[in-house]
């Protein structure tokens, strides 16, 4: 039983996972358009984590 909750939770992580990285990837061309924020160093950095997390 214990085993089957960690899968059901890695599961749940890797959905988790894989919205987020599509919510950044939707969200990504607007945040390079605005090239003298700050923030968009910051969110590409975010973002690239993101892509190559396991």
């Amino acid at each position: 039983m214990k085993c089957l909750l960690s899968t059901i939770k890695y599961n749940q992580l890797e959905q988790s996972i894989r919205d987020i990285r599509e919510f950044f990837s939707q969200r990504r061309l607007i945040y390079m358009n605005d090239s003298s924020s700050t923030d968009t160093y910051l969110f590409l950095s975010l973002s690239q984590l993101l892509w190559h997390a396991p």
